[in-house]
């Protein structure tokens, strides 16, 4: 955004966070269906599917961090934390 102020644009860039989930993996079905794994700020895993049918485009996204493995959604069960609704927004943006 070189239309700012260098100053202003060097204290965004130090205060403010503007991403903050990395893609980790992408996993595509032969029917279609993708798995993408995030990890979050903090290392931690969160997921997101995507899944096609005949009728409909779904898309599953995570709210929280969990533990324990899961093989389909690649992330785990049992609740962490929440996401932030930054964090949920950003999930979509990604994809």
């Amino acid at each position: 955004m070189t239309d700012l102020p260098k100053q202003l644009r060097a204290t965004l860039n130090e205060q403010v966070v503007v991403a903050t989930l990395k893609l980790e993996s992408r996993y595509v079905s032969t029917d279609g269906t993708r798995r993408y794994l995030f990890k979050a700020h903090d290392n931690r895993q969160s997921t997101f599917s995507f899944l096609r049918t005949s009728r409909h485009h779904l898309l599953f996204f995570a709210v929280g961090i969990a533990r324990f493995q899961c093989t389909f959604c690649l992330t785990q069960l049992g609740l962490l934390r929440n996401l932030t609704a930054g964090e949920i927004v950003e999930q979509i943006i990604l994809l």
